[in-house]
């Protein structure tokens, strides 16, 4: 009867443990997954303050007020780390806000951003940049329009936040006045 009543136990602690362990690998790998949708990214203000924010909190901004947004993000300085999920030239992209360009390049991040380069681009060889890397990136915001078929086209129907900064010298020099002073910088991470 000892013995029966042992095993029992026994049978019922390895058990335990085993669905233990499920639960923990099954958490690990939620926490995993909010981790890479909630990069957060480092962004000055036109204030001047610096916080951190995630994909997500930026488009809640957007959404919830787009003048408000304009004035504290718009053209704003961002840094982030990003998985590029694809790359394609001589596309429409958005260059300010609600406004589409043609014949601009785009990489489009896993996260959720998408970096427009102008298609003077000289700074940066895109076929050196493939599915799957991750850089880094500083360049600015310009919004997250997606109220319109045009606009949701545009976005391939994902929703992005777009980002451009002056990435070559004629684009600085025709645009300065209307577009980011800032120059966009990309290097693989690590």
């Amino acid at each position: 009867m000892k013995k029966k009543i042992f095993m029992l136990v026994f049978v019922l602690m390895i058990s335990l443990s085993i669905v233990s362990c499920g639960r923990s690998a099954d958490s690990d790998n939620e926490n995993d997954d909010a981790a890479d949708t909630s990069a957060a990214a480092v962004v000055t203000t036109n204030q001047g303050n610096t916080v951190e924010t995630t994909f997500d909190e930026l488009i809640a901004a957007y959404d919830a007020n787009e003048a408000s947004f304009l004035k504290t993000y718009g053209y704003a300085k961002i840094e982030f780390t990003g998985t590029i999920k694809n790359i394609k030239v001589d596309t429409s992209v958005i260059v300010e806000p609600s406004s589409i360009n043609a014949s601009q390049n785009k990489i489009v991040f896993e996260e959720g951003w998408c970096l427009v380069l102008s298609d003077n681009n000289t700074n940066y060889d895109l076929a050196n940049f493939n599915a799957g890397d991750v850089v880094e990136v500083e360049t600015s915001i310009v919004g997250a329009p997606y109220d319109t078929d045009s606009l949701q086209s545009t976005s391939d129907n994902e929703r992005v936040l777009w980002l451009v900064g002056n990435d070559d010298f004629w684009f600085t020099f025709l645009y300065s006045d209307q577009y980011s002073d800032i120059v966009t910088t990309i290097k693989k991470a690590g």
